[in-house]
Parts: structure tokens; sequence; C-alpha cells
């Protein structure tokens, strides 16, 4: 199986830019950061993107929209960033993750398919990593994009996740570094997002049929190797061919910035710092859900991606 896009689907605070890191170093593959967010950060915020510029001022960033849609003004970028807000899949609703889809299936159209068509001719054919997280995001691309997208669905333990959400930490690529990441004011606020778009991520390969493979953070630290090639063997990436590519991400964790994500190092800050009573509210709610896709990582390594 060979793929154009491999999508890294999940909650946030769950690894995934470490991942996309490791990955972009691995393979020929170019990590494009949270697509998702292209127009907001990228365009209108001019937000620095990995290569360590302003989206504005990269080179490459400027030869994707020139060639996709001969530029794109910010009057453009406000009405781009509404359609694809419309896939964001934030609240909960019954059904199928394809039934949710949005209506404006022919507008998402029309901004989705120039600007990855753009990016795979722009990259030289790379496979992208695109770690928008989003599963909504990703069932929406996959009905309008002609590529073949694989699905690498990143999780973490819930209570990391949820400590994570609650601490304020700076977005050095916002401007003059002095905006901060999104926090959630208590456990309960940060569990429900956890459950519903892991279990949305799952949806990707159960219902949508695209290939999928799962993988927990903790795992990914302990074993990074191992991981890495079990996902270089899934989705068949090839070796990596110009060892001096730069990492284009739009959007992500700052510690993109931090200079520190080739050493795979395990944070576990909050075993130390967080209440025990979140620990054990998050911890009784999510648990089952968590071992579960614990379970289900754990058979991968005999089974690949499905």
């Amino acid at each position: 199986m060979t793929i154009d896009i491999l999508y890294i689907a999940g909650f946030g605070r769950s690894g995934s830019t470490l991942i996309e890191s490791a990955l972009q170093r691995n393979f020929d593959a170019l990590g494009l950061g949270e697509l998702f967010f292209i127009w907001d950060r990228g365009v209108l915020k001019d937000e620095l993107v990995g290569s360590g510029v302003r989206f504005s001022q990269s080179a490459f960033w400027r030869d994707v929209l020139d060639e996709g849609f001969g530029g794109v003004s910010k009057a453009q970028a406000v009405e781009y960033n509404r359609i694809f807000q419309s896939a964001r899949g934030e609240k909960l609703k019954r059904g199928s993750l394809k039934g949710q889809i949005p209506e404006n299936i022919a507008e998402f159209r029309d901004i989705a398919e120039p600007l990855y068509r753009a990016l795979l001719k722009v990259s030289g054919s790379r496979v992208l990593l695109d770690s928008s997280k989003y599963p909504l995001f990703a069932a929406t691309i996959s009905e309008v994009l002609d590529c073949k997208i694989g699905v690498l669905h990143a999780y973490r333990d819930p209570r990391a996740v949820a400590f994570s959400w609650s601490q304020k930490k700076r977005r050095a690529e916002g401007a003059g570094g002095q905006e901060f990441m999104s926090r959630s004011k208590t456990p309960l606020s940060s569990i429900w997002r956890w459950q519903w778009f892991n279990h949305q991520a799952r949806q990707l390969g159960r219902e949508c049929g695209l290939p999928y493979v799962s993988i927990g953070y903790e795992n990914f630290c302990a074993n990074p190797d191992q991981y890495i090639q079990l996902i270089g063997q899934s989705f068949n990436l090839g070796p990596k061919v110009l060892e001096d590519l730069e990492w284009q991400s739009v959007s992500g964790n700052p510690a993109r910035f931090e200079g520190n994500l080739e050493k795979i190092v395990i944070d576990e800050k909050w075993r130390r710092a967080m209440p025990g009573y979140a620990r054990a509210l998050v911890g009784a709610t999510c648990q089952p859900q968590y071992e579960r896709l614990q379970t289900q990582d754990a058979a991968q390594f005999t089974g690949g991606a499905r």
C-alpha cells in the first residue's frame, strides 16, 4: 500500500508534533503541521512555520499558494478558514462520522483539492504529513481528494492529556510570542473531548475504510525505533532522500522551536504535579477506552495497518 497523505488524527497534546518530526527525519515525507489552521494561523496571523520564518516569508508556502490559487488575499483566507472550520467536528452528535461531513462539501472541495494538489507538486511528490488531528476533517478530505490517505491515530494517557490542557504555555509562533496555547479550566472540560476525538479517530479506519494504525505516546517514547519502523512498513514510507529538507509545519506544538524534538523523552510531569482528585476523576472516566486503545495498539505489531 502506498499513500500520498499520512493524516495524524486524535486529540491535542497527544504527541503528534513529536511523531511528525520523527517521521520527517526518517522517511521521504514532509511535515505540514496542522494544515487545518493554514488560513487562520498562516495567511491571516502570519505565524512562524517550522523552518523558523513567518508564513508570508516562506518560499515553500508562497509557491504552494501560487500554484494552487494564484495567491490568496486576506479576504479569501477569511472565507477559506470559515469553510475549513465547518469540518472541525467538536460538537457531540449521534450517528456515523461520515454522516457528520458538512453540507458545504462542494465549497470544501474547491479549497481542499487545489491546496493538497499544490502541496504534492511543490513538495516533490513526497508523502505529506498532516497532523491536523480533527477526525471529521480527515473524513471530509477523504471524500473530496483524489489521492490515497492513511491514518495514524495518536493517543496518550488521558490523565497526561488533561494535565497538559490545564497548563499555561506560551506559543512562540504567535505575534511577539505573547500568545498562549488553549487551556481547559477543569479536567472535565478535556475529558469529553479526549473521549470524543479518540472515538472518532478509530472510525476513520472502521467506517471510512482508510488504512489505519494507532500509536500510544507512551509506547512510542519507550520504543521509538520500533514504532517508527512499524509506521514506515504499514504505510510503505520510502527512505529519506534530501537530508536538508526543512520542516514546513504551519501550526503545532511550540516544541517545534525549542530544538529538542530529536531526543525522544517521555513527558510525565503530570505524575508529580497533577492533583490526586483530578487523576482519579480522569482515570475512572476514561480508563476503559484507554485500555481498548492500548490493546489495539499492541496487536498491530503482528497485524499492521487495517
